[in-house]
């Protein structure tokens, strides 16, 4: 029992620390009255793809980054407890795939938000899941 707790511990950890950073981005963004919405992902241009790595960093308004905020903390600490060994990987790789895909294919117009990683997230838990039962 002992190391389900540690377990829940470091995942929750980890997740809020992810959030923290957001949400510091986020207040920084309306104290010092800068937009980093130019640093989101610019499809098919070079200068876009720093957004590759940023996007999720950075969220419109409180109510994108709120809207973010709830479906990380309850999938990223699944994701961390469930799967601690991988859970690393797999959060970089839906990070990272996520935004190369936007970068690829989407409509040519700033993305940002994590909404990908929370999709990404989801998708994983789910099919995980269903192949583990």
């Amino acid at each position: 029992m002992q190391k389900d707790g540690v377990r829940f511990r470091k995942s929750v950890y980890v997740t809020l620390s992810f959030i923290l950073i957001i949400w510091v981005i986020k207040i920084l963004e309306y104290t010092l009255e800068f937009d980093l919405g130019n640093l989101g992902i610019f499809p098919r241009t070079l200068k876009g793809s720093i957004g590759i790595l940023t996007a999720p960093l950075i969220h419109g308004d409180i109510y994108h980054l709120l809207s973010n905020t709830f479906p990380l903390i309850f999938l990223g600490i699944g994701i961390f407890y469930f799967y601690d060994r991988i859970a690393s990987i797999v959060i970089g790789l839906i990070y990272i795939m996520t935004g190369f895909w936007v970068w690829i294919a989407a409509r040519d117009a700033y993305h940002i938000g994590a909404s990908g990683v929370v999709y990404g997230m989801l998708t994983f838990l789910l099919f995980s899941g269903f192949f583990r039962r």
